[in-house]
């Protein structure tokens, strides 16, 4: 399957449906009685899905208000999805040093690592661009550290936006309700 990609609704060369139809079907099957087993296409569109080469560049484009209620000032921003082993190397960065050289577990700063999230998270703007326009020295052995610099500055008087924004980079990366519904078995 590496490089075809068939659009939604197509069937693929073999005659066989893509999973994005397939599991179309099975949803359009919610609520009628059937079989407790799912159906074959289904199956074959998660085995086509798990062996397919191809990854999706997970990104989305947010629009953010950076100005007031009365004034809003509405800017895009748009973030990449973090994989489970960023996500943990992030918030075990956001613990406190001695947890870090293998002391006692540490307490996790939650604004550390919502900034720790959206530093790494964020393709546009350019934080570090910014960064360096704005003077902010890099600091050796941590890339985060001048773009989280920016974003605590520049968000000072709206510090909650940090978080919205890292509640956004775990939804995209698959951690809310969004992406997983229940589909019930049936024949069609």
């Amino acid at each position: 399957m590496a490089g075809a990609t068939a659009a939604r609704g197509a069937a693929t060369d073999d005659g066989k449906v893509t999973p994005d139809e397939a599991v179309t079907r099975a949803a359009e099957l919610d609520g009628k009685k059937g079989d407790a087993q799912l159906p074959g296409e289904v199956e074959d569109a998660a085995l086509a899905w798990f062996l397919d080469d191809e990854e999706p560049e997970f990104t989305r484009t947010l629009e953010i208000n950076v100005g007031t209620d009365d004034e809003p000032k509405w800017i895009p921003w748009t973030i990449r999805a973090l994989d489970a082993d960023e996500i943990r190397k992030l918030n075990r960065q956001s613990e406190n040093r001695s947890a870090r050289r293998g002391g006692p577990q540490g307490e996790r700063d939650p604004d550390l690592a919502s900034r720790r999230i959206v530093a790494a998270a964020t393709v546009k703007p350019d934080l570090v661009e910014i960064a360096r326009q704005k003077g902010v020295q890099l600091a050796h052995g941590d890339d985060l550290w001048a773009p989280m610099q920016v974003l605590q500055w520049r968000f000072r008087a709206k510090p909650g936006l940090i978080v919205q924004l890292a509640n956004d980079v775990f939804g995209l990366s698959g951690y809310d309700d969004e992406d997983i519904r229940g589909v019930s078995a049936g024949k069609s």
